[in-house]
């Protein structure tokens, strides 16, 4: 089945999407399974210490919602980019979770089946895909690095993913200050 255009679910609406364990007073019978494989890559361990110097994050300028198969688009490609430019000395995050259910209709192609559109006026639809719903200012992505001549080149790997989104989207950067360890002396 082919996808709808990104325009046609990017409207943020909360609809009743109730999954229940209860089988009989769930809406939604079945849950699709999400495509984001990983959410954290690179080296976590080094940015919870801290010793990362530049943070990148590709922030959300409208609040709508991203297809999940968008999402993991994106980060195929930042991530090829990111171990081709740095190696393994990085850390990238997805900070947003595909947790809204997308509802289609069946469509029908043909010229004879109007059938279809006819009957039941407010169809509830079949669960196709899942959904991140962002917030204006939100993160979808941050990438933390040490090497202060690689920022440019990051900016470009986002800038080329802008158009997998249908929200436009700003790359801003923020340099961390170190922490000072206080050491007592006993």
């Amino acid at each position: 089945m082919t996808l709808t255009r990104a325009k046609a679910i990017r409207d943020f609406e909360v609809p009743y999407t109730r999954k229940s364990k209860v089988k009989s007073k769930g809406y939604v019978k079945t849950v699709p399974p999400k495509h984001v494989v990983k959410f954290v890559m690179g080296d976590a361990a080094k940015f919870l210490r801290g010793e990362y110097s530049f943070i990148i994050s590709l922030t959300s300028k409208d609040s709508m919602q991203i297809r999940d198969n968008a999402i993991e688009a994106a980060r195929t490609h930042v991530l090829k980019g990111l171990e081709t430019l740095l190696g393994k000395d990085f850390y990238f995050a997805i900070t947003v979770y595909p947790h809204q259910i997308i509802r289609e209709h069946k469509q029908a192609a043909v010229a004879q089946a109007d059938r279809i559109f006819q009957g039941m006026q407010r169809a509830f639809g079949k669960p196709t895909s899942l959904a991140a719903q962002i917030k204006e200012g939100k993160e979808i992505f941050k990438i933390a690095v040490n090497n202060e001549n690689a920022i440019p080149k990051i900016r470009v790997i986002l800038d080329k993913i802008k158009s997998k989104f249908s929200c436009r989207t700003v790359t801003l950067l923020k340099k961390v200050e170190t922490p000072k360890i206080l050491i007592k002396n006993p």
